[in-house]
């Protein structure tokens, strides 16, 4: 009687750890669904501002390539694969826009339009970028060693320090033109530039 005791308590035992594990396993499953979402969405608005600046510096055929990105993002769904093709663009673009902006080419008024419109997308990007870095380090801590699982949350933690940096210098480089040239900063841009000092 008391060896089948012991027997039954270890049969507790084990089915309530292996309970926890999958409880666990789903809570981060859940915990990765919501991050992933919110990178995407921070991905596609990223683009939008860089195509609004892409213009206004006269990149126009950039300009369109952000916006095929950005349209492409929404049937591509929320895959490591198709997050890397829209941080592939997102790249390409800023890097192209900060070499423009550092030529200080001219605008007119409704390039100075697009270029607002543009910074201003981005401020609230950078913004967002800020707030999901505690919750992207609760998540990086609690995945599990071994790859194959969870890619895309994977993916979102190991990518975002490089893509914050990135934005980062486009937006830097776009507030610098727009003090050379006058151009009033909104609110928006003075919270991320807060963030960023």
């Amino acid at each position: 009687m008391k060896k089948m005791t012991i027997a039954a308590s270890l049969i507790l035992a084990m089915t309530a750890s292996v309970a926890t594990e999958a409880a666990n396993a789903d809570e981060l499953a859940s915990r990765e669904a919501d991050l992933v979402k919110s990178y995407l969405k921070e991905s596609q608005n990223s683009l939008l501002s860089l195509s609004e600046l892409a213009r206004s510096v006269g990149l126009t055929d950039l300009a369109m390539s952000d916006r095929t990105a950005y349209n492409y993002s929404f049937s591509r769904g929320t895959g490591a694969d198709a997050l890397k093709k829209a941080d592939k663009a997102i790249f390409e673009s800023s890097s192209a826009i900060v070499d423009k902006l550092k030529k200080n080419p001219e605008m007119g008024a409704m390039s100075k339009k697009h270029f607002t419109i543009g910074l201003d997308v981005l401020a609230d990007e950078i913004v967002s970028s800020y707030e999901m870095r505690a919750s992207i380090s609760d998540f990086s801590k609690a995945l599990p060693a071994e790859s194959g699982k969870l890619d895309s949350g994977r993916y979102v933690a190991e990518a975002m320090p490089e893509k914050l940096k990135e934005l980062s210098s486009a937006f830097d480089n776009a507030v610098s033109y727009a003090n050379r040239h006058e151009i009033k900063l909104s609110q928006k841009v003075e919270k991320a530039l807060t963030l960023l000092k």
